[in-house]
């Protein structure tokens, strides 16, 4: 008898090849794991925001310190290159100041309302301008102490004003005392206090003899 010859089975071989592309089958979010994402978000931000909130208030306190700062070194740089004594103003309780000459007569020859070039006519015909100053503190920054000297409250005349960039948001306003800087250099002493909504404060010191400006970490 001839036993029957079976060929053996292959198995484990390669899978055969499907006809057509190849499929690139991609899982998407489900409207539930964005939710998820976007509560998480939420939360992160929401403990972060206190820090900053503080943070951004810092930096708007310090900025506005160094500009009030800059403004009172250029008050007395302008007095000693003039000849002439400069005044520093500012709106207690609020964030408006202002740098002008002393002199009302020379602020008024040096607005363009007077026909003037803006020359000081008593400064020996050295044809320098009676340089006019207007500045404001950031938002919710403001003058809230110091010392404010004797005349405070008092409005000015507009002529100081005229010609100014934006000087209708400076008109009607009252204003502190003047703090001068002579033509010597040398000022009265003098401490301002800017302060923001979070009562963080800043002082910003004038030194009598030698008129430096010195900003005060922020308290």
């Amino acid at each position: 008898m001839k036993s029957a010859c079976r060929s053996p089975v292959k198995q484990g071989g390669p899978p055969t090849a499907t006809a057509g592309p190849a499929r690139d089958l991609r899982r998407a979010f489900t409207l539930f794991e964005i939710l998820i994402v976007l509560s998480l978000m939420v939360v992160v931000i929401g403990l972060l925001w206190p820090s900053l909130s503080r943070m951004v208030a810092y930096t708007q306190l310090r900025q506005g310190a160094e500009r009030v700062g800059t403004r009172l070194a250029s008050a007395r740089v302008h007095a000693i290159e003039t000849g002439l004594a400069y005044q520093f103003r500012y709106e207690p309780g609020g964030r408006r100041f202002l740098v002008v000459p002393f002199d009302q007569e020379i602020v008024a020859a040096s607005s363009p309302s007077a026909g003037s070039t803006g020359a000081d006519p008593s400064n020996g015909g050295g044809g320098r301008r009676a340089t006019r100053t207007v500045g404001m503190l950031p938002a919710a920054i403001s003058f809230e102490g110091g010392q404010m000297l004797g005349d405070k409250g008092t409005g000015i005349p507009d002529e100081w004003l005229s010609g100014l960039p934006d000087s209708a948001e400076y008109s009607g306003v009252l204003w502190s005392g003047p703090v001068l800087f002579h033509p010597d250099g040398t000022t009265a002493p003098f401490e301002l206090v800017l302060q923001n909504k979070k009562n963080e404060q800043v002082k910003v010191t004038v030194r009598g003899l030698t008129g430096g400006v010195k900003v005060s970490k922020v308290e």
